[in-house]
């Protein structure tokens, strides 16, 4: 029986019960129907907690890959972790001023980087860098442009090897 029909049945004997109107046999039914009614809820509240918890789980690993890919960054371009700071000072010295209720993940002098570690890689984005890979002449650095024709926006992708070529950051 659904839980939905089971409810209803529940409710229809528990008024009869009220009023005084149930047989024996009504009386044991309502027993049995109020005992299983019982029986799934609990079910599904074990199951709702178990469910938070896997959730919980889950998100604690995805901070753990967000902070892992901060402090990645942040030691391979020679920058510093923002997190909830209102002012940061970058290695060379010079401080920047965070807008802490919307921070960048890491700074350097120039640059502002908003970090994300997907589990899966979007598949246009390496299509373009494979081809910018395979096109690219002996000498020069692959780059991949992708343009948004709606929104009149172009960004520009390097792999992090020739990022960190190009700006002389470890490797």
């Amino acid at each position: 029986m659904k839980m939905g029909d089971l409810v209803g049945r529940v409710n229809e004997l528990s008024d009869k019960f009220i009023v005084g109107e149930l047989t024996g046999e009504e009386i044991k039914e309502y027993t049995e129907k109020r005992e299983e009614l019982q029986r799934l809820t609990q079910e599904a509240l074990a199951e709702s907690a178990k469910e938070k918890k896997e959730k919980s789980r889950e998100m604690k690993q995805r901070r753990w890959r967000g902070r892992y890919g901060e402090q990645r960054l942040a030691k391979k371009v020679g920058g510093v972790v923002v997190g909830r700071s209102k002012y940061v000072l970058t290695p060379t010295g010079k401080g920047i001023k965070i807008n802490h209720m919307k921070p960048p993940d890491v700074v350097t002098d120039m640059f502002s980087f908003e970090s994300k570690w997907l589990s899966h890689f979007p598949a246009n984005i390496r299509k373009v860098m494979v081809q910018a890979r395979s096109n690219c002449p002996e000498g020069l650095i692959p780059v991949g442009v992708i343009g948004d024709r709606n929104e009149r926006e172009v960004v520009y992708i390097l792999s992090e090897h020739d990022w960190l070529e190009l700006h002389g950051g470890k490797k």
